[in-house]
Parts: structure tokens; C-alpha cells; sequence
């Protein structure tokens, strides 16, 4: 606080106020995105915080012309020291980035055709396919996935796909996207969708499926989860 206010008494003297007030506007102008639920906060505080650092090191610089030597290098030392500390807290408590689980199992394109394989047993020889995963709606990783396992299996049928759909990426239309779910629907969900997805989306998508569906069963593959589902129609009949 007592830097900010240093820094702010020089803008003022060079009457530059207005500029100021111009040039801050345009680097805090994304803040308010705080105020919605993001998973990857972290990052968005690190844009903040790159204009802050700014204003310190100009700061540090007007100290230093100012023949306040003494009073930059000890701004200085404080910053280096709780950088040290910020350090030393991160690795203890495995923070910020570990506390989100960026790692994702099943990575591996051999892991995914086992996921694949475990769809068609559950599925049989005719579902609709859904993805609760990230990116939301994006089919391409699970298209060029059935494509691979489809080629080694050219007796399978490719299913098509139910739920939200994501278009302009690489393979957006390899599925046949359906308004309805077939007599079988599986839902796949993925091992960290409710930590990268909001909770609105996640709780919405949810809300659709089991709208338009039952779950019947759910079996768990490197963390995925593939729900077996039917139409309700169906089930009530």
C-alpha cells in the first residue's frame, strides 16, 4: 500500500492522471471476470498480477531516482524474500497448480481404446455416445479414437453421438450428432470434468442427460466413469 501510494504521488505530480487512468483501466479491465466460477483462477491471477509487479518495479525505479537507494534496495529485499516463502509454501502443500489436478489418466492412446472396448461391451452393437469431459463438446480426441479402434474392428458400427457438440474443431463431425439417445446411451465422464468444468455446465449437462434418461449401470475405467443409460420412454414401458 505504502509503495502504490508513493508511486501514485509521482503520477500526480507529472500530471498524468488521466493517462493513468486510461492505462489502468485497460490492464485491470478483465478483473471482473472473478467474479464467475473459474477453475483456472490461478492463471487469471497471474495476469493481474503482471501489472502490479509493473507498478512495483516502476516504483522501486522512482525510489532509486529519487536518491532513496537504501529505501529501493529494501523494497527489493521484500519482495525477494516472500518469494522465497510463496516457494517454500508451494512445494509443502503441493500449491497452486497440483491443488486443480491437471493430470488426466488415460492418456494414452492404447488407454483410450481400452476405454473404447469397454464402451462396446457395455454397449453392445447399437448406443448413442456422450462425453462429460473437457473440452466441453470438443469431439476430437474420442474421434480419432473410435477411428483408430473402428480400423482394427471393421465389424463395429460407429455410434452416434448425444449431448452437446462443440463444432469448429478437427473432427467435429466425425459422429452423427442425434436429438434423441438410442435404446442404449452411454455417457463416458471424464476423470476431472468437475474440476476444469464450471459447476453450472456440469450441473446443467447432467440435468439434460438425466431429463432424457435412466442410469441402469456404471462401471469406472482409469478414473472414467461409463454409465449405461436408456431413453425414459423406454424404461417406463
Amino acid at each position: 500500500g505504502v509503495v502504490l501510494m508513493f508511486f501514485w504521488q509521482h503520477v500526480q505530480r507529472r500530471e498524468i492522471k488521466n493517462e493513468m487512468y486510461y492505462i489502468l483501466a485497460l490492464i485491470f479491465a478483465h478483473s471482473f471476470l472473478l467474479t464467475f466460477h473459474f477453475v483456472d483462477a490461478v492463471f487469471l491471477n497471474l495476469s493481474i498480477l503482471m501489472p502490479i509487479i509493473m507498478i512495483f518495479a516502476v516504483a522501486i525505479w522512482l525510489l532509486y531516482e529519487a536518491k532513496y537507494v537504501l529505501g529501493a534496495a529494501g523494497l527489493i529485499s521484500v519482495i525477494l524474500v516472500s518469494q522465497l516463502f510463496q516457494l517454500k509454501s508451494n512445494v509443502e502443500n503441493d500449491a497452486p497448480l497440483q491443488l486443480y489436478n491437471f493430470h488426466q489418466s488415460a492418456i494414452l492412446l492404447s488407454q483410450k481404446k481400452e476405454l473404447v472396448a469397454k464402451i462396446y461391451e457395455l454397449g453392445g452393437d447399437s448406443f448413442t455416445l456422450g462425453v462429460l469431459g473437457t473440452p466441453y463438446g470438443v469431439q476430437t480426441v474420442w474421434a480419432t479414437t473410435f477411428e483408430n479402434y473402428l480400423t482394427e474392428h471393421p465389424d463395429l458400427t460407429k455410434p452416434n453421438w448425444y449431448g452437446f457438440l462443440a463444432e469448429g474443431y478437427p473432427a467435429d463431425g466425425y459422429f452423427t450428432k442425434v436429438d434423441h439417445p438410442g435404446a442404449k446411451h452411454i455417457l463416458v465422464i471424464e476423470n476431472n470434468s468437475e474440476v476444469f468444468l464450471s459447476p453450472h455446465v456440469h450441473a446443467q449437462y447432467m440435468e439434460s442427460v438425466d431429463e432424457a434418461t435412466t442410469l441402469i449401470s456404471e462401471e469406472e475405467l482409469y478414473g472414467f466413469k461409463i454409465q449405461v443409460r436408456e431413453p425414459k420412454h423406454q424404461v417406463d414401458n
